[in-house]
């Protein structure tokens, strides 16, 4: 999160081919954290033909199911 403004950044990078996605967000929830892959990279990949094996993520506060308080 960049502090100070309030915006969220999720990058998602294909280890592959290099491609990266990014999307900006105001909130930091769990629906958030899932709206990224799904919307965004799961669809990319749909649209070319090509199977996302496995998705990896950091395994921060934000998948946990609650929401993350700033510090």
């Amino acid at each position: 999160m960049l502090k100070g403004v309030g915006i969220i950044i999720c990058i998602a990078t294909d280890d592959h081919s290099r491609y990266a996605i990014g999307r900006l967000y105001t909130l930091n929830l769990p629906v958030t954290a899932a709206h990224m892959p799904h919307k965004s990279v799961l669809s990319f990949f749909k649209e070319h033909d090509t199977p996302a094996i496995a998705l990896l993520s950091d395994n921060g506060q934000e998948f946990c199911g609650y929401p993350v308080r700033p510090p």
